[in-house]
């Protein structure tokens, strides 16, 4: 079950699709500024109180033009967000009704989504009974539960130990919310030394043009078109401008288009044809034996019934051996991260994708065997200490040994 707005929902496609509220009307509105584009000027009504005299409202003859185009368009605006959502339906359409499309006048009301076809719509469906119109199955409305039939009022000393029971569990409830809960990333699971990661004493040379680097070239492999390379050295120089790092565009470009180029991201640009075949940058979160653990996938997509984990790596770390020892962890808690949400499963294998080889990939498969580790390296990083505070977490995972 997804639950949508009719904007998220453009383009996609679903077996059976509930339209909510289409019966009930906004609110009545009217008052505010309207802006005149074509004469680049705005138009107001103004409410004036004058002394000894009644309230009284100001609207030159632009406004009531203007008002009345705004009118108009809303009204259109209103039907095409009817065709968007009645039209996602593949199989089943359900419209369910609470209120009236109509006014008493029996006009459209204004804001309901379904009044510009309120004429065509077929009657309510008896209390006791259902029936089909043309295709269309009319459900009658559901019973109200029915109501607890004690007349007598409950004894004040049992409603006195009722609320002193309710005290008690909301003080444990609130002990238990308010204590720190550890928390960790994918990130934080990295096999590399701490120096290295954080950019202290011992980090290597250039390590804030690593970062940067390593920033942009998943900023790129997000926003590029997986299906056009040449869209890679444009958004490149997009990228690496908002990061005031213009000096590292074409390095960048040449590192995403490795990355575009390997076999999993090509794979992914297939599955891309398919609606909800393909997430990037995804925000995953979930908590293992008390672990809160949230980040960001780099790129997940579908692979005929299964899944496929894909994560770039911009550091120097090229030899399968190595790739492994350092990024089995982090990839095993995406995997992880993907199943608390796909099912158990549902991931096939995590796939690292080297930019700087060229976009070599290196596999690992999801078993019960990678499950386990993960388990046990986000336990071992709670137990000692390199599990963080929840509020400390960064939006996404992008954590500097992410980047590196």
């Amino acid at each position: 079950v997804r639950l949508l707005t009719i904007h998220k929902a453009k383009g996609l496609e679903f077996p059976i699709v509930v339209v909510y509220g289409g019966a009930r009307g906004g609110g009545a509105g009217g008052g505010e500024p309207i802006v005149d584009r074509l004469r680049q000027s705005v138009a107001v009504r103004l409410k004036v109180e004058l002394p000894g005299s009644p309230a009284q409202t100001l609207e030159p003859p632009a406004y009531t033009a203007l008002a009345e185009r705004e009118k108009l368009m809303a009204e259109s605006e209103l039907r095409r967000l009817l065709y968007v959502a009645t039209t996602r339906a593949r199989d089943h359409l359900v419209i369910s009704f609470f209120g009236s499309p109509v006014t008493k006048k029996g006009e459209p009301a204004k804001g309901a989504l379904l009044g510009p076809v309120a004429g065509v719509l077929p009657e309510p469906a008896p209390l006791d009974a259902e029936y089909e119109d043309g295709g269309v199955l009319v459900l009658p409305p559901s019973a109200p539960p029915p109501r607890d039939d004690r007349d007598e009022m409950p004894e004040v000393e049992r409603l006195l130990l009722d609320r002193a029971a309710w005290r008690e569990q909301r003080g444990r409830q609130l002990a238990s919310a308010g204590a720190p809960a550890p928390a960790t990333s994918p990130s934080g699971l990295e096999h590399v030394d701490e120096a290295a990661t954080t950019g202290g004493p011992g980090a290597p040379p250039g390590r804030a043009k690593a970062l940067a680097l390593g920033s942009a070239v998943h900023r790129i492999m997000e926003l590029c078109d997986l299906a056009d390379p040449s869209s890679v050295p444009a958004v490149a120089a997009a990228v690496t401008a908002e990061l005031e790092r213009s000096d590292l565009a074409g390095e960048a470009a040449e590192l995403a288009l490795a990355c575009w180029e390997a076999e999993p991201v090509r794979a992914a640009a297939v599955a891309a044809i398919q609606p909800e075949g393909v997430y990037r940058e995804l925000s995953v979160g979930f908590v293992v034996d008390g672990v809160i653990v949230s980040g960001a996938v780099d790129l997940l997509y579908r692979d005929g019934d299964a899944w496929v984990v894909v994560d770039y790596k911009t550091d120097r770390a090229a030899e399968p051996e190595v790739l492994l020892h350092r990024y089995r962890p982090q990839g095993a808690a995406y995997a992880l991260a993907a199943e608390a949400v796909l099912g158990e499963g549902s991931v096939r294998e995590v796939c690292f994708v080297a930019a700087r080889a060229a976009g070599r990939v290196v596999s690992v498969q999801v078993d019960d065997e990678l499950r386990a580790e993960a388990r046990r390296e986000i336990g071992a990083a709670a137990v000692a200490g390199r599990a963080i505070r929840p509020d400390e977490l960064a939006d996404g995972d992008q954590t500097p040994a992410s980047l590196g």
